[in-house]
């Protein structure tokens, strides 16, 4: 019997690999995507970019003086690509070694042959990207074809580098891997401070290529010494069924590991044993919830980043964009922020335990309104510069932040009867304070009355909500 070469099998292997994944996405898509909405998706999207390439004619000097900066500080920038093969070390291999692989290894197949492979395939998959990353930024901004092409191709170097030490550095124990990580971000950043000032960031960026290909020269006699494969398999073979269309159609989130780092480590698992104080009720409903927001971290991080990206590109394009920032934002914020809710719920064994829904709201609109306030404050921040600061314009932001926080507790009400299995229908009283928010912001700047009024909204409905309901309870 003839026995296969090993990039027969290595092809054979992802060929049915790819077509397997792509009957399931083609599945998925059916299921999901509409062609009649699709259309009317792909007539909203041109129509939007008419629009995009008539308002980006007045930012071309401000692209100019962009690309000035970046040709003056290139080599510091490209210092800045170390650390995203850093970060993933702490999650991912680098190289996409999976189970198929390990079965293969015990025919008379070579190993590193496989993984080499596996490294070319990284390497044209990261040109591909990069290709298509720099397409859609020369079609959207005024970058020159130039300074485009010398980025990716600083940063495809770095990431060419950087394959053998993600693959030593992931199979090291997490603070190994955190004081290594850290140490070499915290001298990135100090050199490249230090270069900003005085220059020769060339002559930085030169001796960081010569350790890394010392390093690789090193790395690469040592790839398989000591080796675990358990977390590599597990990892890989999650990534390789990763796929957001099978995801949203299944309803079943298939998710790579969490990074696992000093956080979790130790501040998180700190937490989990510290015991209860007897005269604290609330004590467990905030340790639950702190600690499933940590599992959430990274939607949490989206979600707070999205909002201020927003605020910072309605708030300095002009007045009336400002007033709309206002209102996109809080009612954007309550909704973000109550969806993690149900997250809490998600482990059915918490229904085992003799929970109080009321005290789950009280707690969670404690933790809404402890994030509401530090968005509120970078919400308020460009009206300084907009509005003129008197006692109006107090009025004004008491007024916003109250029916802000009224939205917050109405949606919440709304998150808590679809779990109770009650009729989820929009809450009239939730449609009451968004309304009141958008006309409230809107016509508060002509007249201070309105934000009067709004004031005196929220405070009947906080009296109605808590002190005529405690005394009912009596």
């Amino acid at each position: 019997m003839k026995t296969s070469s090993t990039y027969t099998a290595y092809r054979f292997v992802k060929k049915n690999r790819r077509q397997k994944k792509q009957q399931l996405t083609r599945s998925a898509s059916r299921i999901l995507i509409d062609k009649t909405s699709l259309s009317y998706l792909a007539i909203f999207g041109l129509m939007l970019l008419i629009w995009y390439s008539d308002q980006l004619e007045d930012y071309q000097t401000i692209f100019s003086n962009i690309e000035s900066f970046l040709w003056s500080h290139y080599f510091g920038l490209l210092c800045f690509g170390f650390l995203r093969p850093l970060s993933l070390a702490f999650t991912r291999p680098g190289v996409l070694f999976s189970s198929s692989d390990l079965f293969l290894i015990t025919l008379p197949l070579d190993r590193n042959k496989l993984w080499f492979y596996h490294v070319i395939d990284k390497i044209k998959q990261t040109v591909l990207i990069g290709l298509v990353i720099g397409l859609v930024i020369k079609c959207l901004t005024y970058f020159s074809s130039q300074l485009i092409i010398t980025l990716l191709l600083g940063f495809w170097l770095i990431e060419l580098l950087m394959i053998i030490p993600q693959w030593l550095l992931f199979q090291k124990r997490w603070y190994i891997k955190f004081l290594i990580s850290q140490g070499i971000m915290s001298i990135s950043l100090l050199a490249n401070l230090f270069m900003f000032w005085f220059g020769g960031t060339g002559f930085l960026l030169i001796i960081s290529l010569i350790m890394l290909i010392l390093v690789n020269s090193w790395g690469y006699r040592r790839l398989f010494d000591f080796t675990d494969w358990s977390p590599i398999i597990e990892t890989n073979d999650r990534l390789l069924r990763k796929s957001l269309l099978v995801s949203l159609a299944s309803n079943i989130k298939i998710d790579p590991p969490k990074h696992r780092g000093f956080y979790h480590q130790v501040i998180r698992s700190k937490q989990l044993t510290k015991p209860f104080k007897e005269n604290k009720k609330y004590q467990s409903y905030h340790r639950i919830i702190f600690l499933k927001f940590t599992e959430q971290k990274e939607q949490v991080i989206k979600a707070i980043s999205g909002l201020v990206g927003l605020i910072i590109f309605l708030s300095t394009y002009a007045e009336i964009t400002y007033v709309w920032s206002i209102i996109i934002v809080i009612s954007l914020y309550a909704q973000i922020g109550t969806s993690f809710f149900p997250v809490i719920f998600e482990d059915r064994l918490i229904f085992a335990l003799p929970w109080n829904l009321e005290k789950w709201r009280k707690a969670f609109c404690y933790w809404l309104t402890f994030g509401l306030v530090p968005i509120f404050i970078i919400l308020m921040i460009p009206g300084l510069f907009w509005f003129e600061v008197n006692l109006i314009f107090i009025l004004n932001v008491s007024s916003y932040f109250l029916i802000g926080h009224r939205l917050i507790l109405d949606q919440i009400d709304l998150r808590i009867k679809r779990l109770s299995g009650e009729k989820h229908h929009a809450s009239s009283l939730y449609l009451l304070s968004f309304i009141i928010l958008f006309f409230g912001v809107i016509y508060s700047v002509k007249s201070s009355i309105v934000s009067v009024l709004v004031i005196i909204y929220t405070l009947i409905r906080y009296n109605d909500q808590y002190i005529v309901k405690q005394e009912r309870t009596k």
